[in-house]
């Protein structure tokens, strides 16, 4: 029989083995901090290490049916960058064509060291990585860049990854207990976006600022290509040519109107629309106007009544954000989608980046109303929907099976500025779209004057519903005199009026938003950046006229579209980044692997390319039509390194001059 020596004893409890230690790694400081104050209960201890900007935060926290000991941090957006070697980074390092094929590689950029060592450390002796980036396919690919990191320093480290919607309680420890596998499908999209970008932008910027910086009075800075910047300006550029090329034309048309009185004997005048429209031929309306004054009695031939309605809006996707912003709230796309952001981070809106524009049957309206009773500017509103006049909202018919419809989380009376209006439209575009659709009866007319008909109608409003709510949009009743059917009446009006057609309008931005939406450029999550990014580059402007701007291309936009065409494509056109972008979605549904979606966008670029380099006189052409050539020859010249070279648009031979203010 085995005796017990010293201090093992039959039956003792063993010791309780250690909590398993975790990093978890949000994609900003201030989304780490709102994670480690729900998941520690409200109380996580800080501490500092080599990012002195991302703040590490340790804590107990349940997982997985126990305790675990984790620390929070997070990273500043993308951890890595793609860049080309030595051999190919630089300008004068070889031959851009070469670009299409070098090798590339992926690296944390000097400036993100301190974020790698705070990562290396961190995860030091953790049994596991949990990913709390953003839930779209940009948070996945930075969160392989977390885990590449990571797994230099522990190798069998476990990686699971974290899916929520907003900065809530409710949201955080449903993630926790449901934590998923990351998309590696979704991160390699977003890497062949990023080769293609990097190879193409390389490659033509080169292109277009070594033939034409510097040889046009205003070209002095970079010329700058992007696979979404081109399309986004070339919208821009299509209507401003449908704008000069238009030609007003003169129509005619017969305007009819009746005056009669309402039931309370005031007087009331109704217009009737003519049936044809308008007519470009004045002769044929005249005959037809003469005809009517002749019979001078017009008869009512119908007159009927049904009930119609003013539907309410849908839930809010990202594009109808950033649309509604520009064009209801007066604030930029860029900027709302800054603002947004920073309310998702302080738990005022759900996550702001989503094409879903429908509630999943289960998800909990009543406890998100229940949340705006406390704002006295929409609490009555909301009361009655929780009283009876909830309806669920109407499918917009988009799900993207990652976020739900953006929506407030809690209530913001106490925000200001921008950041309340935007707040403001989220709150009321909601509630309208869990209210029932505005109700009204219309009556619409028609009459009879020689052969000629006319229609008019009238309306009464008798339910606002949402509209009581949602104040951006408006139904105004019609009133018209009551008619019946074989009635006659002399028209108190009628008359030939001439007008004329208009030209189109330059593109709002609310406009520009929907064309690169529909033509499939950037995403719901970049759009904004790519408009911001034509205006910085000085290839369009925007002008305000009135209380709306404008976008307008500018003589550097127009030159640069301009320069490819006669070489028989359009660098502009939509149709070649839409299928770039289908190719990477194709990526993310894996149906395609990364590698060969590079290898067929880069393929027929470098076909292209080849053709631009050969007749680059086409670029030359386009830029002296807007700009003023520069006079070389108050230039010092320089022999040019390595032998003659010649233009590859006329064949003849270059000197390289140096301008001698700059140096080079």
């Amino acid at each position: 029989m085995a005796v017990a020596t010293g201090g093992d004893f039959a039956g003792a409890t063993p010791p309780a083995p250690m909590p398993k230690k975790v990093l978890s790694v949000a994609e900003k400081p201030s989304v780490a901090k709102e994670l480690a104050a729900i998941l520690s209960g409200g109380n996580p201890s800080r501490r500092s290490g080599p990012a002195k900007y991302n703040a590490l935060w340790d804590f107990t926290t349940a997982l997985d049916g126990g305790q675990c000991q984790m620390t929070m941090t997070s990273v500043t957006g993308h951890l890595m960058e793609l860049d080309f070697g030595d051999g190919h980074r630089k300008w004068g390092s070889c031959d851009p064509v070469e670009l299409f094929d070098a090798p590339v590689f992926m690296g944390v950029p000097d400036e993100k060291k301190d974020l790698e060592a705070q990562l290396q450390q961190a995860v030091a002796g953790c049994d596991e990585l949990i990913l709390w980036l953003d839930c779209d396919r940009e948070g996945e690919a930075i969160g392989f860049e977390v885990i590449q990191v990571c797994t230099k320093r522990r190798p069998r480290l476990r990686v699971r990854r974290a899916r929520f919607s907003a900065l809530i309680p409710a949201d955080i420890h449903r993630a926790m207990r449901t934590l998923v596998q990351p998309d590696k499908n979704a991160s390699d999209a977003v890497a062949a976006r990023q080769e293609v970008d990097l190879r193409l932008g390389a490659a033509f910027t080169r292109l277009q600022t070594k033939t034409l910086q510097n040889r046009f009075e205003g070209l002095d800075s970079l010329l700058s290509y992007g696979p979404c910047q081109f399309p986004t300006m070339w919208f821009v550029e299509q209507r401003a040519e449908r704008i000069a090329a238009f030609v007003a034309e003169d129509f005619w048309k017969i305007e009819l109107a009746h005056e009669a009185t309402d039931e309370a004997g005031s007087p009331m005048r109704c217009s009737f629309n003519w049936a044809r429209g308008h007519l470009f031929d004045r002769l044929a309306v005249l005959v037809l106007y003469e005809a009517c004054v002749r019979r001078g009695v017009a008869s009512i031939v119908s007159v009927g009544r049904r009930q119609t309605r003013k539907w309410r809006p849908s839930p809010l996707a990202t594009v109808e954000l950033q649309k509604d912003a520009s064009r209801k709230l007066r604030i930029p796309s860029d900027k709302a989608m800054e603002i947004a952001e920073q309310l998702y981070q302080e738990g005022y809106l759900s996550y702001p980046r989503t094409e879903t524009d429908k509630f999943k049957e289960g998800f909990d309206l009543r406890g998100l109303i229940q949340a705006q009773t406390a704002d006295g500017r929409w609490a009555a509103h909301a009361n009655e929907l929780l009283n009876g006049g909830f309806e669920w909202p109407r499918d917009g018919g988009h799900d993207d099976n990652a976020h739900p419809p953006i929506h407030p989380v809690k209530e913001g009376s106490a925000l200001t500025g921008d950041r309340a209006k935007l707040y403001e439209y989220v709150a009321r575009r909601f509630l309208g779209c869990c209210s029932r659709d505005a109700l009204g009866d219309e009556t619409n007319v028609e009459a009879e004057l020689a052969g000629e008909r006319f229609k008019t109608s009238g309306l009464m409003v008798t339910e606002l519903n949402f509209l009581k709510v949602y104040t951006y949009e408006r139904w105004a009743a019609r009133n018209i005199p009551v008619f019946h059917e074989g009635e006659h009446f002399t028209p108190s009006s009628l008359r030939m009026a001439q007008g004329s057609t208009t030209a189109p309008s330059p593109l709002t931005e609310a406009e520009l938003i929907a064309e690169m939406d529909t033509n499939e450029i950037g995403t719901d999550a970049t759009i904004a950046e790519h408009i911001k990014k034509v205006l910085e580059r000085d290839y369009c402007t925007k002008q305000r006229q009135g209380a709306v701007e404008y976008f307008y291309p500018t003589p550097t936009g127009k030159m640069l579209l301009k320069g490819y065409r006669p070489l028989g494509f359009d660098l502009g056109k939509p149709t070649l980044r839409a299928e770039m972008e289908r190719k990477q979605n194709a990526v993310a549904a894996g149906q395609l692997s990364k590698a060969q979606c590079v290898r067929e966008i880069v393929d027929i670029m470098r076909d292209l390319y080849r053709n631009a380099a050969r007749n680059v006189g086409s670029l030359v052409a386009a830029a002296r039509a807007e700009f003023a050539p520069i006079d070389a020859s108050r230039w010092p010249a320089q022999r040019l390194a390595g032998g003659p070279v010649h233009c590859g648009g006329c064949g003849g031979p270059m000197q390289l001059h140096v301008k001698p203010q700059q140096g080079g």
